[in-house]
């Protein structure tokens, strides 16, 4: 479940940015 949301986070860091 919270693998999808760790995975965008892991794959796309400075998208949070």
């Amino acid at each position: 479940m919270y693998s999808l949301l760790i995975d965008t986070y892991i794959k796309d860091p400075r998208s949070r940015n």
